[in-house]
């Protein structure tokens, strides 16, 4: 509890747009369970200069079989020896007790940038998955779970959406550097709208864009991977 607090708290300084944010929804189950489906995600791997490390949020797509859907590009460049994951907070007591995954779906493509692994683990949530068009979430008020600079606190922001450009889904809210991979969510039904998969400027109070619904359906289905709707 004092985690979720502490996290609602860092939201607070941190949301952009705050007036699309609504109260309630603290309260609600879904955007709960939202909050322990998202996962942070450390891959250990070999580069050209030796052995290096990177992160990147995830979220659970299917507890019981432990698949946990990501952005690729932060372990792109690493030939992936082990993956660790790191369970929300509430359940500390396993911190010092990482899971190992394999990775068993990804796409090099860089519009959809996606990845799937499989973690030796049973998660309590999993994520549902929006089933309908892009084009009909336009202003719909959001919200983004990500644990940015790779810290093991999650952090949700507010804001809402935008529109579209080549295929991504665009929204005004507010990210930080390390939330690679960090499910967001539409308020009103709680679905999975997007994968976030970077900033248009330094500036992270530029546009983040991420991987649409329609792009992680596709990469979904063409790796025959069954999800949530």
């Amino acid at each position: 509890m004092a985690a979720l607090l502490f996290s609602i708290f860092v939201a607070g300084c941190f949301q952009y747009n705050s007036a699309f944010y609504r109260p309630g929804l603290l309260k609600e189950k879904a955007y709960l369970a939202n909050h322990d489906a998202a996962v942070l995600l450390a891959y250990r791997g070999v580069a050209q200069q030796g052995t290096e490390t990177a992160v990147t949020s995830g979220i659970v797509i299917d507890k019981e079989h432990g698949l946990v859907l990501t952005a690729y590009h932060g372990a792109e460049d690493l030939d992936i020896t082990m993956v660790f994951v790191l369970p929300p907070p509430g359940e500390e007591k396993t911190w010092a007790a990482p899971k190992r995954a394999k990775l068993i779906a990804f796409s090099h493509d860089r519009d959809f940038d996606l990845a799937v692994f499989q973690v030796n683990a049973v998660f309590k949530s999993e994520a549902t998955i929006y089933s309908g068009p892009s084009s009909a979430l336009e202003s719909e008020p959001v919200y983004l779970v990500s644990y940015p600079f790779g810290d093991m606190m999650h952090v949700p922001t507010f804001g809402h959406v935008i529109g579209q450009r080549q295929g991504r889904l665009l929204a005004h809210i507010y990210a930080q550097s390390g939330s690679s991979g960090g499910p967001l969510f539409r308020q009103k039904d709680h679905r999975l709208i997007g994968i976030f998969k970077g900033v248009q400027a330094p500036d992270f109070y530029s546009t983040p864009s991420f991987a649409s619904p329609e792009m992680i359906r596709k990469f979904l289905e063409k790796n025959n991977i069954k999800y949530k709707k």
